[in-house]
């Protein structure tokens, strides 16, 4: 290496694959940049699995309430939406709580905290918008990858650093939002609304690749009424069953029939079929 290229290495620190960058000075859309992923481990994750499944034969277990409104406590200003990072983006971001995750984590991480106090045993991540529909709304989708992982990472922490102080387990469960595009409109209208909604297939599967290294469950863990196997009584639907198939997981198509087929079996199941 010459000594030119010492010195330029001396001033300039070298970039880093989970540093937050800016994007260009009024750039309408953020870009994605290169973050890094933990190794999950796969030993802890089937043992917490096991001991939730115990819990609910034991007791009522209770879920986090909304962190929209504990958000909105915080009185944050456009400012204090766009932290550092995004100070130059080119669209208004207030309003976008699941930027927070990476703008002011501390907001979000207390927020957990707070609901693990007043006695939670799953807490939600902070990614009830982060689908590239919703983030389209603040030219943030190439974003939806990091925010998902991200939440799960801050969610996961919080859980481990209370189970590890109260030596009580807690857990994090993925929080998937209906988008913010609208559904209560009459069926004319519902049906033009979604011949006109472009849903980019590529644009969805990072989700829950990013959700899925945090938990989740695998297809095979459901039976064909989507029963857990190894929790009977227990259904499961969404767009996350089988996000490898050709539609991505996240066609309304897909939840309508997860549910409706879940539905069924549950109620099969109820009446002893």
């Amino acid at each position: 290496m010459s000594h030119c290229a010492r010195e330029v290495h001396a001033t300039v620190p070298p970039e880093r694959a989970d540093r937050e960058r800016r994007p260009a000075a009024g750039a309408l859309k953020a870009g994605a940049v290169p973050f890094a992923v933990e190794p999950l481990d796969e030993t802890e994750r089937r043992t917490r699995i096991e001991r939730l499944k115990e819990l609910l034969g034991e007791r009522v277990v209770l879920l986090d309430g909304a962190m929209g409104t504990m958000i909105q406590q915080h009185r944050l200003d456009e400012r204090g939406f766009r932290g550092e990072r995004f100070t130059q983006h080119g669209r208004d971001l207030r309003g976008n709580n699941d930027i927070l995750t990476l703008t002011r984590p501390d907001i979000v991480s207390g927020i957990h905290r707070a609901y693990l106090a007043a006695g939670a045993d799953i807490i939600e991540t902070n990614t009830f918008n982060s689908n590239s529909i919703s983030q389209g709304d603040y030219g943030t989708e190439a974003l939806t990858a990091e925010l998902n992982y991200r939440a799960a990472r801050l969610a996961r922490a919080a859980a481990d650093e209370y189970a590890a102080h109260s030596r009580t387990p807690r857990f994090v469960a993925g929080a998937l939002g209906p988008t913010t595009r609208m559904a209560s409109l009459s069926p004319d209208d519902l049906a033009r609304a979604i011949n006109d909604l472009t849903v980019k297939l590529d644009g969805v599967a990072p989700i829950a690749r990013a959700i899925s290294t945090a938990g989740g469950i695998s297809f095979d863990e459901v039976d064909a009424d989507f029963m857990m196997r190894r929790l009977p009584g227990i259904f499961a639907a969404g767009e996350m069953l089988d996000w490898e198939a050709p539609t991505g997981g996240y066609l309304l198509q897909a939840c309508f029939a997860t549910g409706a087929a879940a539905g069924r079996g549950a109620a099969g199941w109820a009446n002893g079929g």
